[in-house]
């Protein structure tokens, strides 16, 4: 399983070569050129464009096809070895799309599937990873399937619901998709790149660290998980609820399912 991590020097786990760099684009060759020759066992996401989120805002450089293309194209011819991929913001331009599948050079959008239309859609696309989330989380061995080779990427301490209206609905946190620490390999048979919430910068360590390393986390889920308004604690959760997450397609929505209630009331009674 590999994990992007916002690039950051307070960050102390670079050696591992399993973690994906994300970077703040800057059309500065020197720069790039040094870093990526720093970093060139680990693949790197060049972020474009200015993305906005239900957790808040994000700017980047948009793209600029004569100026930052054939800097990425040389740069990708230096480092023949090293994976450069480009994530575009969350507007689809068709002839930007048509000129970067036939240029060869690997991209993926900003764009969160939370429903088949929108999965599909993408997977139709010439592009190397689709990021996931409400819905689609509860469906990943069918996700995964029909990926096409794409790989699945996805956000874990956050509480995703497909919120549309934005903030029209209140959601039981506990029907939310999310990922616990100790379901990580679970979630990991499917989803190839886990990426955190927007965080203080040295906060990575202490994230990635529960998530890859320790791949526990002993006290309440809200804590970590961004969004998360229950009291549930994870120590007392039953090790099955990562595992009938996965497929469980979200039947609490449709067909009275209660599986995610009684573990948590079963969780109560054991503490």
């Amino acid at each position: 399983m590999n994990f992007a991590i916002p690039f950051t020097t307070k960050f102390n786990y670079w050696d591992e070569p399993s973690i994906e760099i994300n970077i703040n684009y800057k059309p500065k060759v020197k720069e790039l050129d040094d870093f990526i020759g720093q970093y060139q066992n680990h693949r790197i996401n060049l972020i474009f464009g200015k993305s906005e989120t239900s957790w808040g805002n994000v700017e980047f450089h948009n793209l600029n096809e004569q100026r930052d293309i054939p800097i990425i194209q040389a740069l990708r011819e230096k480092y023949p070895k090293t994976e450069i991929v480009i994530q575009l913001p969350p507007v689809f331009k068709p002839d930007l799309e048509a000129y970067l599948s036939d240029s060869g050079i690997p991209h993926y959008y900003f764009i969160f599937a939370n429903n088949w239309d929108i999965f599909n859609g993408l997977a139709k696309l010439n592009v190397t990873d689709i990021f996931i989330t409400g819905e689609l989380g509860f469906w990943l061995p069918l996700v995964k399937e029909n990926a096409k080779g794409k790989k699945i990427r996805a956000i874990c301490n956050i509480s995703q619901a497909d919120d549309f209206p934005r903030n029209m609905f209140k959601y039981d946190s506990l029907h939310t998709f999310f990922i616990r620490p100790e379901d990580i390999d679970e979630y990991a048979k499917y989803i190839d790149t886990f990426e955190f919430a927007e965080t203080a910068k040295h906060t990575y360590n202490v994230f990635y660290d529960l998530y890859s390393v320790q791949k526990r986390w002993a006290g309440p889920l809200k804590e970590i998980i961004k969004g998360y308004e229950g009291e549930e604690d994870s120590t007392y959760i039953l090790p099955h609820f990562g595992s009938t997450r996965t497929s469980c397609r979200k039947k609490c929505g449709w067909m009275g399912c209660y599986l995610c209630f009684n573990i948590a009331n079963l969780g109560k009674v054991l503490k």
